[in-house]
């Protein structure tokens, strides 16, 4: 009988000494999931708008705007997103994650932003039953990353961009960001130009809400009045296999004259020569597989010039024999 209680002390304690331990463990955890969701993710609010900014951003280096639920917005004819919002992470550009009202709105019947996203999630103007036009004042560039339009109101008629490049994301529904909106009896996209308005036909060309020619509007008055630099940009084809990838050099001009210091340049690959199908394998690659590729050096805007960019075809020569050797 002793012998059985000794047993079952020794069990005893064997469980206590695996419970201390799980829960020691479970504790750390939670600790650390806590410390990393702390220090990636801080929120703040204004009158109208909270203001998120997490690492994990669509666009890091930026505030994204959501409408407060709380939000007294009935008053309001126009609705807008201030540029900037000094937070946590000091003072940064805002871009709209979702301004959509919990609940039916009347009053607003024009949204104005110069987010450099359409937005960051889809349904982005749901709920704003007299909304009439959505102007992005942003004259750089503008992304469209989710179905930004989807489930807008049929009062929608226009959307108004200045920027002197509209890009979409390699997300899947960047495609589809004006489903909705294209839909809209008399729907207009008005653009600063005829570059910006062939981005958008093909951008929007292999998804299921195409934007047509005719409905964009060219208005040259829509562009900024700031000089535009030029990219000259060189780079030598590479053999496969070639260690560290292309090599890519640029010179930046403004008015005919090397600037200096020469401004950042962002490299970036593609498979097509419109820069709407983004490489998985970044340019500086030694994994590139043989091939013809369009490499892209861009510039961002400031206060003294536009953003622009350049585009060369470049080629990865030789034959992958990684199947052959394989086989063998």
């Amino acid at each position: 009988m002793e012998f059985m209680n000794s047993k079952q002390k020794r069990r005893e304690g064997r469980r206590t000494r695996m419970l201390k331990k799980i829960l020691s463990i479970t504790t750390a955890l939670i600790s650390l999931f806590s410390s990393i969701y702390l220090t990636s993710y801080a929120t703040n609010d204004d009158e109208y708008f909270t203001y998120s900014y997490s690492t994990a951003r669509v666009s890091t280096g930026a505030y994204g705007a959501t409408l407060k639920s709380d939000a007294n917005i009935s008053s309001l004819s126009e609705l807008e997103v201030p540029d900037t919002f000094s937070g946590d992470k000091g003072v940064l550009p805002v871009i709209i994650d979702n301004i959509s009202p919990s609940s039916a709105n009347s009053t607003i019947t024009k949204v104005k932003t110069k987010s450099s996203y359409g937005s960051t999630l889809g349904n982005a103007f749901q709920n704003l039953n007299a909304l009439e036009e959505v102007e992005y004042t942003n004259s750089d560039s503008l992304t469209f990353y989710h179905q930004t339009f989807a489930g807008c109101s049929s009062t929608l008629k226009k959307v108004t961009i200045h920027a002197a490049e509209v890009r979409f994301d390699i997300f899947r529904f960047a495609k589809n960001a004006f489903t909705g909106f294209i839909s809209n009896a008399d729907a207009k996209i008005y653009v600063a130009s005829d570059n910006v308005k062939q981005q958008i036909i093909n951008g929007t060309s292999s998804g299921t809400a195409k934007v047509t020619e005719d409905k964009i509007v060219v208005d040259t008055s829509l562009a900024s009045a700031l000089p535009k630099p030029e990219i000259e940009l060189t780079c030598d084809n590479i053999k496969y296999k070639t260690e560290g990838g292309f090599k890519p050099k640029a010179t930046v001009k403004l008015n005919g004259v090397a600037m200096d210091p020469q401004p950042t340049v962002t490299y970036e690959l593609y498979a097509d020569a419109g820069c709407t199908q983004k490489w998985g394998t970044p340019y500086n690659s030694s994994n590139l597989n043989p091939g013809t590729y369009y490499l892209r050096a861009s510039v961002a805007g400031t206060e003294e010039y536009q953003s622009n960019f350049a585009v060369k075809e470049v080629k990865v020569e030789g034959v992958d024999m990684s199947s052959l050797q394989a086989a063998i």
